[in-house]
């Protein structure tokens, strides 16, 4: 999606972007921009490990620590030793800049801060027990948002139009997702407010054409939309018109059990870092 988006952006300037993913290059195959994973980065530096044809390497979330990115950063350090023309970007809004400047500083590392448009966003807590949390979160969190949901029609009925936004929703799984869709549909029922909400679904399984309808307008019958998503809304992706988010302040993590040797998903608690992404997506274009 982010690589036809810029693909149409850059056909000015007489240049394309590919998404690699992989072992396919879907847009344009002559992309002078690839985007691409970290797993698949990986493949790229087993195959090609100085990284020929390639000028520049952006490394965006470099927050999020995970163990693909660092060996990709690890293996890319290796390699500006041996190639003083390759450039390498670490991009990130939240990220603890010390410790990559630490691991680059032999590279002359330079500090580029560029001032965001983010709007003041207010944060609720809903104070509850781990074990509270974990047990009953699908429930609380559409709780929040039928509450919302009622805020909102209350001020549209009143004349106040700017009040209403988009909710976004965190959940762990694709499987919590559709629970809650099914769950919400039967609280709006009950309150006679189903006809004015668009329920969606935002997670990485989805095709282009379904992640595509994330940023349709709404029919001109609905008020707004509800879009329970997994982490894959956490960052990269700004869905117009969000103004709310209900984060349920968990996620499905991959992790090894070195009993077992086998890698598992494990449902735990986000970071702060985590935390503040996800909290962002309700201030990009309007107060959240």
């Amino acid at each position: 999606m982010l690589a036809r988006h810029v693909s149409v952006e850059l056909k000015s300037n007489r240049l394309s972007a590919a998404a690699c993913i992989h072992s396919t290059i879907s847009v344009d195959p002559n992309g002078k921009v690839v985007f691409m994973t970290a797993r698949r980065l990986l493949v790229e530096l087993d195959t090609n490990p100085d990284l020929h044809y390639f000028g520049c390497v952006i490394m965006d979330e470099a927050h999020e620590r995970t163990i693909d990115g660092d060996l990709c950063l690890g293996m890319i350090k290796e390699i500006l030793h041996r190639r003083e023309d390759l450039k390498l970007v670490i991009t990130s809004g939240t990220m603890d800049e010390k410790v990559f400047k630490e691991y680059f500083g032999g590279f002359g590392v330079k500090r580029i801060e560029v001032e965001g448009r983010e709007y003041p966003v207010e944060i609720k807590y809903e104070v509850a027990s781990r074990e509270e949390w974990e047990y009953s979160y699908i429930e609380r969190a559409l709780n929040e948002v039928i509450e919302i949901c009622g805020v909102m029609l209350d001020k549209w009925l009143s004349g106040e139009s700017e009040a209403v936004g988009h909710i976004l929703v965190f959940f762990t799984s694709p499987s919590d997702r559709r629970l809650a869709e099914k769950r919400v549909l039967e609280m709006l029922e009950a309150i006679d407010h189903r006809a004015h909400i668009e329920i969606r679904g935002l997670h990485g399984r989805m095709t282009r054409d379904e992640q595509r309808d994330i940023f349709k307008p709404c029919h001109p019958q609905s008020l707004h939309k509800v879009i329970f998503a997994t982490n894959v809304a956490e960052t990269s992706l700004t869905i117009p018109g969000v103004r709310y988010v209900v984060d349920c302040g968990l996620a499905n993590v991959k992790k090894y059990d070195a009993k077992r040797q086998i890698s598992l998903l494990k449902r735990c608690a986000i970071s702060k870092s985590e935390a503040k992404q996800r909290a962002g997506r309700a201030g990009r274009v309007q107060q959240g």
